[in-house]
């Protein structure tokens, strides 16, 4: 303990800050001038537009796992059924909620990032 505190004195005269109320104050004035750089400066179109390029990477990546997660899982579960095993029924259970997961991860993705291929 007594070392954090010591590198929180250190840190507070090399900053010239001198009690809690201003670093918080710092803090926030920090935080409003990110946001308006981003929001207002000649960096929110390529920060958008690197959003955008993102959310169109994830997109594709869940649509390739759901397919994957669907095929297979469902061949693994007719095989159990297939067998006469006590444990497909569950299993069964399982797969519909791994794909209930995966469609709300989805929509939640699409909905956040509409401008990636989405609705």
């Amino acid at each position: 303990m007594k070392k954090v505190k010591s590198i929180i004195k250190k840190l507070r005269k090399k900053t010239g800050v001198t009690t809690t109320k201003s670093s918080y104050q710092h803090i926030r004035l920090m935080a409003v001038m990110a946001i308006a750089l981003f929001a207002f400066g000649p960096v929110s179109g390529a920060v958008s537009g690197q959003i955008t390029t993102w959310a169109g990477e994830v997109d594709l990546v869940m649509t390739a796992l759901v397919g994957i997660y669907s095929v297979v899982g469902a061949f693994l579960v007719f095989v159990q059924y297939m067998q006469g095993s006590e444990q497909a029924q569950k299993n069964l259970i399982k797969f519909v909620i791994g794909l209930a997961v995966f469609g709300i991860a989805k929509v939640l993705s699409t909905f956040f990032a509409p401008a990636a291929g989405g609705v």
